[in-house]
């Protein structure tokens, strides 16, 4: 199985509430790479990224929430909605 959307990007701010699903252990397909980078994530935290994703390789921001898979940043082009699946290196400042 294999993601369609890996990442997002909102450069006038979220369009809705987003109630993501709290982390949790997760058992299927994705589970040895997205609990440990899930893991990794605190809101609050300033990280810089790097990702497998057609929008590109690298990212900087501030971690706003955290979810089961799912990462949303505020960057300086606005919001980033990110797939953990696709993250391959967390650097944080």
């Amino acid at each position: 199985m294999q993601c369609n959307i890996s990442a997002l990007v909102l450069t006038s701010g979220i369009p809705m509430e987003l109630n993501l699903k709290p982390k949790r252990k997760n058992v299927g397909e994705c589970a040895c790479c997205e609990d440990p980078i899930t893991a990794l994530f605190k809101v609050g935290q300033m990280v810089d990224i790097e990702y497998n994703s057609p929008l590109g390789t690298t990212g900087f921001g501030l971690v706003d929430n955290v979810g089961e898979g799912i990462v949303i940043m505020t960057i300086p082009e606005g919001t980033f909605i990110i797939s953990t699946c696709t993250i391959t290196n967390v650097l944080f400042q």
